[in-house]
């Protein structure tokens, strides 16, 4: 039996922890994302749908009590539909479509939605109460490094130097000022209303609602202003906050569903997860994860990069 993707969406991407999206719940997000997916599918019994499964780095606070569950019940205006929620830190919407195209495979569903939702404004990196195994810690420090020492540790081991990877931020924030500009990204953003609560000029309580529907990262930028900016990670390090990630609030959701209620409900699919490998390496330089999934992958699936 083979998974199919036959829609999917997305909030836009805010900047945390100050950006659009800093006083919205990401189950807020989330929820407006699904129910946009499912007005494409009036076909669709809502009972019918089998499993709803979130990826989230840091399942706590705002993202705690199963978001997956919650956002079932939040969305689908039903409560016969589970949901689950499941970490692989920056994999973890990725590996939410895996188990939903693995399980629709298996015989053991018909129609998953999928994907993910994160606020790093809420929950910052780490969560709000990082609790390290000592013995673990004290044996193998590198074990619990974040992503920016471990982003110094790749550029130290293979040589990527500072100019170099100026270069590159400067060419993806261009990419990505050029498709919003030309509008790439406008389709699958599902505009979302915020509201910010504050305190006006005389005192009073006063709300102020906007609508987010553009990604808040992409910034113009000059490399002489990238050159110009000092690590932050590392004494005489490289990576600096115009060349490193953000940290992000949104969310993202597919439907995927079996080849029978493709038939079923003449549906057109858009995508197909084909295969889905995981490789470790040493956690120090997480980064070079790739170098170690993509050849196993392509092995498993018997395909070649061409």
């Amino acid at each position: 039996m083979e998974a199919y993707i036959v829609g999917g969406y997305r909030s836009a991407i805010g900047k945390a922890p100050r950006g659009v999206f800093r006083f919205t719940r990401p189950d807020d997000i989330a929820e407006k994302v699904i129910r946009r997916l499912l007005e494409d599918f009036p076909q669709l019994d809502k009972e019918r749908i089998d499993d709803v499964v979130v990826g989230n780095a840091f399942p706590e606070a705002e993202q705690g009590f199963n978001m997956g569950r919650m956002l079932s019940l939040m969305s689908l205006d039903t409560v016969t539909v589970g949901g689950s929620t499941i970490n692989r830190y920056c994999a973890s919407g990725v590996e939410a479509i895996a188990i939903a195209s693995a399980k629709i495979k298996a015989g053991l569903a018909d129609i998953i939605i999928a994907g993910g939702a994160e606020t790093m404004s809420m929950v910052s990196m780490g969560g709000w109460r990082g609790v390290t195994n000592y013995n673990v810690s004290k044996n193998n420090v590198s074990w619990y490094h974040g992503m920016g020492l471990t982003a110094e540790a790749v550029a130290n081991e293979y040589n990527v130097n500072r100019e170099d990877q100026d270069a590159f931020a400067l060419e993806s924030h261009n990419r990505a000022l050029s498709a919003v500009k030309n509008g790439h990204f406008k389709e699958q953003i599902v505009p979302i209303e915020v509201e910010q609560v504050y305190v006006d000029g005389n005192g009073k309580r006063a709300v102020k609602k906007s609508i987010v529907d553009a990604d808040e990262g992409p910034r113009p930028s000059k490399i002489e202003g990238l050159a110009r900016l000092k690590p932050v990670f590392a004494a005489g390090g490289t990576v600096t906050a115009g060349n490193a990630s953000q940290m992000s609030d949104g969310a993202a959701f597919l439907m995927v569903v079996s080849e029978k209620i493709v038939k079923e409900l003449n549906l057109t699919p858009i995508a197909r997860l084909v295969d889905y490998q995981v490789a470790g390496v040493d956690p120090y330089k997480m980064g070079i994860g790739p170098m170690a999934a993509i050849p196993k992958e392509l092995k498993h699936a018997a395909m070649k990069l061409n």
